[in-house]
């Protein structure tokens, strides 16, 4: 199964390529570390979960359920969720290893702080558990009662962000003079990761809601596919995107998880059988407004995407009317205002999708809100569509992104 994970390949090939790389090195350090984290992590939930339930499951079966949730379907999930072929049970193996990691993030962050006001009590010689209603001062057996439906709940809220879109409107006025009569109507989406978790179905209800918002043009801003191609060709999704409608038409850039899983000619190719235009460091004049469609870079193992400068990009752009500049990633933000652009788009963050991992979003990128103003430019990051990896979102929710994008007047 390993031969047919596209993605795995192209990992592992990278970081073959690039070995001298101090960079490659140090992340494989860092994720070899957080592996180390992860199983002391587990470790723990399982020695607090066995002392709750009073030995009362045997040892060796209590350790072997935590061990096929927590290591077994996670390793199958990543490993064989990216084949050419698709299996039942890669897809049930799938959401059971993405859906513990959800489950994993909440209930090591309640059972630590369960833990740690315990320590903090019994450092300070029982005075804090004073303050403490007797109701909320649960023993370490009620904790875990208490850890357990608690993240279950989470999952369930977080399910249902994940799975009912928000349609999310913007109004946006550039300081630049427009020809067309009324706003420019723009549905922007970003990050649907079409894969085993996010399925075509989900795809067919997006490309109806959609329809139903009027655009005059649809941007997609890049990981719309999450599995191998191959895999995707030989389903519905193309016959799902071409339903998108829009009189100016439907435009795509490449994302990271086009990088890992394809090439940019073969998905060019593809996306335009269903009549989406894919660009590559280049522009489009609408007339009215000036399109510019960005690749995206080079990631973490991930082939290799030429892309040109901000500068180089706008070079022989027009500004004497409304630019929009869209690429997967929220970089360069400030550059790009600088040099004239008015309206920024961009997804890839997800928001974070599980709380509170949207806060490290501030240690990567200039922009943390879904809206922000670089001087005359409005930048907007979609929440992104589908997920990656467990379909669950605490914190952001899952969004179709509409602009209404009008000028000043004509002098």
């Amino acid at each position: 199964m390993f031969a047919e994970n596209v993605k795995l390949q192209t990992h592992v090939q990278h970081i073959r390529d690039n070995l001298n790389d101090s960079q490659i090195r140090l992340r494989i350090l860092m994720n070899v570390l957080a592996l180390f984290v992860y199983v002391l992590s587990v470790t723990y939930l399982t020695w607090r979960g066995w002392i709750a339930v009073n030995s009362q499951i045997p040892l060796s079966l209590f350790v072997f359920m935590i061990s096929l949730l927590s290591i077994i379907a996670p390793v199958f999930a990543f490993t064989f969720d990216q084949g050419l072929v698709k299996r039942f049970w890669i897809k049930v193996a799938a959401y059971i290893g993405f859906y513990w990691i959800a489950f994993f993030v909440y209930a090591i962050s309640l059972m630590l702080m369960f833990d740690v006001a315990r320590l903090v009590n019994n450092l300070s010689g029982d005075r804090l558990i004073q303050l403490i209603p007797p109701v909320l001062r649960p023993d370490l057996r009620t904790a875990v009662l208490l850890v357990l439906p608690i993240s279950l709940i989470l999952l369930v809220i977080g399910t249902f962000f994940a799975r009912s879109p928000k349609v999310r409107t913007y109004q946006i006025k550039v300081n630049k003079p427009m020809q067309s009569q009324g706003p420019v109507r723009i549905a922007f989406l970003s990050d649907l990761h079409v894969g085993s978790l996010v399925s075509t179905s989900n795809i067919s209800v997006m490309a109806e809601r959609v329809n139903q918002q009027n655009p005059d043009i649809i941007l997609l801003g890049g990981d719309l596919i999450d599995n191998s191609l191959h895999l995707i060709s030989r389903h519905v999704f193309l016959d799902q995107m071409r339903k998108l409608k829009a009189p100016m038409g439907v435009y795509a850039v490449m994302g990271n998880h086009e990088l890992v899983n394809t090439t940019a000619e073969e998905m060019n190719t593809f996306l335009e059988i269903a009549g989406i235009r894919l660009l590559q460091d280049e522009q489009i004049d609408f007339g009215h407004f000036v399109l510019v469609g960005r690749n995206e870079h080079q990631t973490q193992y991930s082939r290799q995407l030429e892309r040109l400068t901000p500068e180089a990009l706008l070079e022989t752009t027009s500004q004497h009317k409304p630019v929009i500049v869209m690429q997967h990633q929220p970089v360069d933000l400030e550059c790009l205002s600088s040099l004239g652009t008015d309206v920024a788009l961009a997804g890839h963050t997800h928001r974070g999708q599980l709380f509170p991992l949207n806060l490290l979003q501030k240690r990567h990128y200039a922009q943390i809100g879904r809206y922000q103003s670089f001087s005359q430019m409005h930048s907007l990051i979609s929440d992104g569509y589908g997920t990656w990896g467990p379909p669950v979102r605490i914190g952001s929710r899952s969004e179709i992104v509409m602009i209404e994008m009008s000028g000043k007047a004509a002098s």
